[in-house]
């Protein structure tokens, strides 16, 4: 009968209580864990909608319900300005090589591309191109390759700068690489400087172990990028740790805009993976939705890993890549990052002026 199957499912729940610590739930808040687990232990089942819509209320500041849906012709119009722009694009040049990120794509065109190929109808409403950029957010999100395409995009030399390329064992030796970098990039003109961890090459000089050398090298840091815009040079630094850099350096005329590089969302996951695929023999029943589905809460490099560790799988088994393949990746890889790095990002944006 109905009740003794009932009743035989709640006797074998309440002898084998469910984990809270499971491979699907590292990256869950601790309020909505708490949620799911009650319900799934049949704990005020009745309740599971309220407390839900309650925590998305709290957590993310709107509920889920119908009044934040957009009419059909306002999401039309978005759609349309996000694919602005690259229409005429080789899909080998420029941002049209970065995977989804439409959002993304849409600033950059919008707030570096725009107003550095159209100058003169930007000078004639005295709106200067961005001196700098700060592109923050968990590693292994594609930082470095996002600026590489931006230069591409924009037909700049790209300077491509990592700390142990400025260090140097001579007293005032960095500071000397430094002027004699931005010297070179002023006389290659336009020019892009990616400069990358630049929480190590320009760190808080409110730091309780900062050496006098590190503050002389970050106050001549400071002077080259101070308006080195008006020099054809555009700068953009990238950081996995946001809030080690020194404040100076996040005022206007130096740094204009930050930009959070954030884990990829589903329709980057699902692009990427059919960048991964293509030209590998993979398996007609292969479901891409599923597998990005899956794969939230995952790097980009995360993602790239997986899909060489499933294509190794396939090969030793002399078959396609198929479903089973990444699955077994998925089910023994953990993420690189977790909740409480990126909960430390969103509080970092929370504060930024931009």
């Amino acid at each position: 009968t109905y009740k003794a199957v009932q009743y035989q499912i709640f006797s074998y729940r309440d002898s084998n209580p469910l984990s809270q610590s499971t491979f699907y739930s590292q990256h869950i808040p601790d309020d909505l864990k708490s949620i799911v687990f009650q319900a799934l232990n049949n704990i005020g089942v009745n309740e599971f909608s309220k407390k839900l819509d309650l925590f998305i209320k709290q957590y993310y500041e709107f509920p889920y319900y119908d009044e934040i849906q957009l009419p059909d012709s306002e999401a039309i119009n978005i759609k349309l300005k996000v694919s602005e722009g690259s229409q005429d694009k080789s899909d080998h040049v420029g941002l049209n090589k970065i995977a989804g990120m439409m959002d993304l794509k849409s600033l950059l065109i919008t707030d570096i591309i725009e107003p550095l190929k159209n100058k003169q109808a930007y000078k004639e409403y005295g709106i200067k191109p961005l001196n700098g950029l700060l592109f923050y957010g968990p590693p292994g999100c594609g930082k470095t390759f996002i600026a590489k395409q931006l230069a591409a995009e924009l037909g700049y030399t790209f300077f491509e700068i990592k700390p142990s390329d400025l260090a140097s064992v001579y007293v005032h030796g960095t500071q000397e690489k430094i002027g004699k970098l931005f010297l070179e990039a002023s006389l290659k003109a336009p020019s892009v400087i990616f400069i990358d961890e630049v929480d190590a090459v320009m760190p808080s000089r409110d730091s309780a172990h900062m050496g006098q050398h590190y503050s002389s090298e970050v106050n001549e840091f400071l002077a080259q990028l101070t308006e080195c815009s008006e020099k054809g040079i555009l700068t953009i630094m990238a950081t996995n740790r946001p809030d080690a850099i020194d404040k100076a350096i996040l005022r206007t005329g130096r740094v204009d805009k930050a930009v959070y590089i954030p884990l990829p969302d589903f329709d980057t996951r699902k692009e990427m993976l059919k960048i991964l695929l293509k030209g590998r023999p993979i398996d007609s029943g292969l479901d891409l939705d599923s597998i990005a589905m899956l794969m939230a809460h995952y790097t980009s490099s995360d993602i790239n890993y997986m899909v060489n560790e499933a294509a190794k799988l396939a090969l030793k088994e002399n078959s396609k890549i198929g479903h089973e393949h990444l699955m077994e990746v998925l089910r023994k890889t953990k993420s690189s990052v977790n909740y409480d790095q990126l909960e430390k990002y969103d509080s970092f944006t929370e504060f930024q002026r931009f």
